[in-house]
């Protein structure tokens, strides 16, 4: 039986996951028809990148928040978000520097895009480790 608190935090990883993807397609289009001519083109390749990023990453956290909701007790441990937080971690970290490197010419910001790559990549593994190791 799924306790209240955790359907509660799945509730709100599922929201913060739909919400990531609704700001990229936000973004994007913001992108596709607003950038150009503001902002160069290597500018707007790392803004699109950015975009692209964050929705991979928030269908990562939705889906996370999915099968701790509705996945029957695949996932059970109550205590363990990690993989919620690093996705999150990963899109402010990874997403947020590259959309600050598309505006400010700041190189030293580019130093925090690869810790967001690397909650990235935790994210999944640490997602794929709960799944296999599941007791279900």
């Amino acid at each position: 039986m799924t306790s209240q608190i955790e359907k509660n935090c799945s509730r709100r990883i599922v929201s913060s996951g739909l919400f990531f993807a609704f700001l990229s397609i936000l973004l994007g289009a913001f992108a596709a028809h607003g950038l150009k001519g503001i902002v160069s083109e290597y500018q707007l390749r790392i803004f699109q990148t950015s975009v692209r990023y964050m929705m991979w990453h928030s269908f990562g956290l939705t889906l996370y928040g999915m099968v701790r909701f509705y996945g029957g007790g695949l996932i059970k441990d109550a205590s363990s978000f990690f993989p919620a937080r690093l996705y999150l971690y990963g899109i402010l970290l990874f997403c947020g520097s590259l959309f600050v490197l598309t505006f400010v010419n700041l190189p030293v910001i580019g130093a925090i895009t690869p810790l967001g790559g690397l909650c990235f990549l935790a994210a999944w593994g640490s997602f794929m480790t709960q799944v296999i190791f599941s007791k279900k």
